[in-house]
Formats: C-alpha cells, structure tokens, sequence
C-alpha cells in the first residue's frame, strides 16, 4: 500500500472471464505522480514482472473527478 492510494478495483466479465477491466483510486494526481515516478516503486522486480504479465494495450488514463 503505497501513501495517496486509496483503492484497487477489479470487474471481470460474466460472459467471458478473461476479459478483465482493473482500475485504481488515489488521492489526487499529484499522488499518482509521485508513486508512477519514485525510482523505488520503478525498479522493484516485483512491479516489472506485474506490468509485463499484462497484454499490449492502447493505454490508460490519468483523470481528474470533480465530486
């Protein structure tokens, strides 16, 4: 659990498992940022191995909700 993350979600299809849509909540941008840039959470094995189990894709996206 990294400070400025608040939550991971996950939904998976009832048609076809596997198809999944992931996405997780943090505080603000700023706290994405920080974590997406710390040279720590870059380097670690452990997050190279996850984001390279996942297939190509066109990206994702950093987003700014107004409540």
């Amino acid at each position: 659990q990294q400070a400025g993350r608040v939550a991971e979600y996950q939904w998976v299809s009832v048609l076809n498992p596997n198809i999944v849509v992931g996405m997780t909540v943090y505080e603000s941008q700023q706290a994405f940022f920080g974590i997406a840039s710390d040279p720590a959470f870059n380097s670690n094995p452990a997050v190279g191995a996850f984001f390279s189990a996942y297939p190509p894709n066109m990206g994702g996206e950093v987003s700014t909700v107004v409540k």
